[in-house]
C-alpha cells in the first residue's frame, strides 16, 4: 500500500448545521498550543515544527472560516528540552528502577502543556496542540480530560504508543503516552510526574492507521482490549466506514466530547519524509482528510494534536522540481479538514 493507492470514493457529507461544534460556543476561540517538545525521541527538528506549521498559511483560512485564532506557548519560558541521545535501553527493568529518557525534563514540560490546555478547555476554547513529538499528548489529553467529562480519543498513528518503560526497546517516551494515559504503567511514580493521573480507559480510545507495533506492545494492547484499525483495515473497508465504526465504538454509551490525536507518520512514508519514524503502507492524504472531516462533522470534536512533523528531515533538493515540504503541506491539509468551519459559522 503506497501513496499511489487508488483514490477512495467517499460519500458526500450531509449539510452541516450551525451546531457543527456542539460543545463549543460562538465565543470559543481556536487556541494553538505551541508544544515544540522533542525530548520524547532522538532526532532534532520536531521542536521547530509548531512555528513552521503555523507559517505554512492555514491561519488566514481558519480566520475566514469563522475562528478567532490565538497562540499559546507553554514552553516559552523554560525552553523545549532537547531530544535524547542514542542511549541503549534495557528492557525488563524492575518496577523500582524502570524509567525512560529525559524523564525530568519531560515531567516539567508536560505539566505545563496540561495546565495550559486545561485552562483553555475550561473556557470552552478549541485546543490545537502542535508538536513536537507525540509525548505532548500525555499533557494535552491530560489537560483536556480535566475540563471535558467523558473524553473520547481517536489516536491516528503508524505506531500504537502503548509501550511501557519496561517493554520499550528504545526507552523513548513518545512510544508510551497512550499507555500512560490509560494507566498501563504508573507514570506518577516517576519523579516529577506526581501531578499525573491516568484519565482514559481502553474503551475511551480507538487506534487508526497502525502498522508498526512492537511484539510485547501488541500483547499489552490485546490485554487492555484497545480497539485498533490497521492501515490494511482502512484499505479494505474504506476510511469512511472505519471512521463510522470507530465513532460508533466511542459513542456506544452516548454522546461525548472527542479529541483527535494525529501523528503525521500515520500517512504513508512517501508522503511524509519529514517525520522521525516514517512507515510504508500508510494512509493516503484523501483517507486522512476523510477521517478529519467526518470527526468534525459529528459536532463532537473539542481538541486536536498534530505531532511528529520534523522539518529538518525534509530538504527541497531531495524531491523532483525542488518542491519539498510535503510533510508541512500534509499537516496543513489535515488541520483544515478538521477545522474548516468555525463555531461562529
Amino acid at each position: 500500500m503506497t501513496a499511489a493507492r487508488k483514490r477512495e470514493i467517499v460519500p458526500a457529507a450531509s449539510k452541516e448545521t450551525s451546531d457543527s461544534f456542539r460543545y463549543l460556543t460562538a465565543a470559543s476561540r481556536l487556541v494553538s498550543i505551541q508544544a515544540g517538545l522533542g525530548a520524547g525521541q532522538q532526532k532534532y527538528g520536531v521542536e521547530e515544527a509548531p512555528l513552521r506549521i503555523v507559517s505554512c498559511g492555514f491561519e488566514s483560512r481558519l480566520l475566514s472560516a469563522g475562528w478567532d485564532f490565538e497562540t499559546d506557548d507553554p514552553l516559552e519560558r523554560q525552553g523545549s528540552p532537547s531530544p535524547v541521545s542514542q542511549i541503549p535501553h534495557q528492557r525488563g527493568q524492575s518496577k523500582q528502577t524502570q524509567s525512560f529518557h529525559n524523564a525530568g525534563a519531560l515531567a516539567q514540560a508536560l505539566r505545563e502543556v496540561s495546565r495550559r490546555t486545561a485552562r483553555h478547555a475550561w473556557l470552552r476554547d478549541f485546543t490545537l496542540t502542535l508538536g513536537g513529538d507525540h509525548s505532548v499528548a500525555a499533557g494535552s489529553i491530560h489537560g483536556l480530560a480535566q475540563a471535558w467529562d467523558g473524553l473520547g480519543v481517536i489516536w491516528v498513528d503508524a505506531h500504537a504508543d502503548f509501550n511501557t518503560p519496561s517493554s520499550s526497546p528504545s526507552g523513548n517516551f513518545h512510544g508510551m503516552p497512550l499507555a500512560a494515559l490509560c494507566g498501563a504503567f504508573e507514570l506518577n511514580q516517576e519523579r516529577g510526574f506526581e501531578w499525573f493521573q491516568p484519565c482514559l480507559t481502553p474503551a475511551d480510545v480507538v487506534l487508526v492507521g497502525v502498522r508498526d507495533i512492537d511484539p510485547v506492545e501488541s500483547g499489552l494492547l490485546a490485554a487492555a482490549g484497545v480497539l485498533a484499525f490497521s492501515a490494511e483495515d482502512v484499505a479494505k473497508r474504506g476510511m469512511a466506514t472505519v471512521t463510522e465504526q470507530a465513532m460508533a465504538h466511542l459513542l456506544f454509551r452516548g454522546e461525548r466530547p472527542l479529541h483527535l490525536s494525529f501523528d503525521i507518520d500515520a500517512l504513508d512514508a512517501s508522503l511524509v519524509p519529514g517525520t522521525g519514524t516514517p512507515v510504508s503502507g500508510g494512509l493516503c492524504l484523501d483517507e486522512a482528510e476523510t477521517l478529519c472531516r467526518q470527526v468534525r462533522q459529528s459536532g463532537l470534536l473539542v481538541g486536536m494534536d498534530l505531532v511528529e512533523v520534523n522539518p529538518r528531515l525534509e530538504e527541497p533538493s531531495h524531491f523532483e522540481n525542488h518542491e519539498g515540504e510535503r510533510t508541512l503541506t500534509c499537516a496543513r491539509a489535515l488541520i483544515l479538514a478538521a477545522l474548516g468551519r468555525g463555531p461562529s459559522r
